[in-house]
Formats: C-alpha cells, structure tokens, sequence
C-alpha cells in the first residue's frame, strides 16, 4: 500500500490520526456530526477501528482537525466512503468538497477506481456536484446509494 499518512490541498492536509488528541477529535467530530448511519449506539471502541481493510482519516485546516473521513476497501477495485463530516463551523465553506477531491485522489493511488457511498437525502446534492451518480433510492429512509468510478 502506498504511503497514507498525509496529502495536502492548500492550506488543508489529509491524515490518518495516530495520536490521542487526533483520535479524540475523529470521534468527537464523527459522533457529534454523523452519529452511526443504522441509527444504532456509536462505539469508538467499535472493531473498525482496527481493521486492516478500513481507513480512518483526521482533515486539518492549518492546525485544527475540521473533518474526519472513514472509507472501506471491498475489493481490488472497488471501496466505500462510510462517514464523511465537516464540524459544524466550517460546514458550507467548501471544506467538505476538498476533502471529497483528497480522497478520491487517495483512493486512486491505492488503485481503487470504484467508490460507493450511501448518503441520507440531504447530502445527494454535495455528492452529485462531485459526478457521483445516484444508483438506487432506500425507501421510506429516504436515503441513497450513490457511485463514482474514477478515471
């Protein structure tokens, strides 16, 4: 696998969090804006945590963690985005779509070229700005399976 640990867009860099303080705010971050898609208990002591085919990423802007990013690999070719969230303060800025660009771009060096990501209604929009399409709607949830092959 190629080096993962840190890519950069601008002011803003993509890392996999290895310190306490970085775990603290993933989950705080990841509970506080997504909860768990299945409405279950969040648990950041959950297995996925430690899984070799999950990827948890911590999205900084200079010095401050604003996003968290978690993506699972299903295959050779193909991954999940599975939680994907700005905090609260830098939400419709921007930041959400450059972190989307830093992990495509990630996800294509480690030679993934499909993502999948199931996404709540209110977040469709983001994602088809970004050519992801829409594969199938999840009634009465209200929620979506989208896609994305890269190129």
């Amino acid at each position: 696998m190629k080096d993962s640990k840190k890519l950069a867009f601008t002011d803003c860099i993509l890392a996999q969090p290895t310190t306490e303080s970085e775990w603290a705010q993933y989950h705080r971050i990841r509970h506080t804006q997504t909860g768990d898609p299945l409405d279950s208990a969040y648990d950041p002591n959950h297995e996925v945590f430690r899984d070799k085919e999950h990827f948890h990423f911590v999205f900084y802007k200079g010095h401050e963690i604003i996003g968290i990013l978690h993506v699972q690999f299903f295959n050779e070719k193909v991954c999940a985005i599975i939680s994907m969230a700005i905090d609260a303060p830098y939400q419709n800025q921007g930041y959400g779509t450059h972190l989307l660009q830093l992990i495509e771009k990630w996800i294509h060096d480690q030679g993934r070229m499909g993502i999948q990501v199931h996404s709540d209604s209110k977040a469709v929009n983001f994602y088809k700005k970004s050519d992801y399409v829409v594969n199938f709607r999840l009634l009465p949830a209200n929620e979506c399976m989208l896609s994305k092959w890269l190129s």
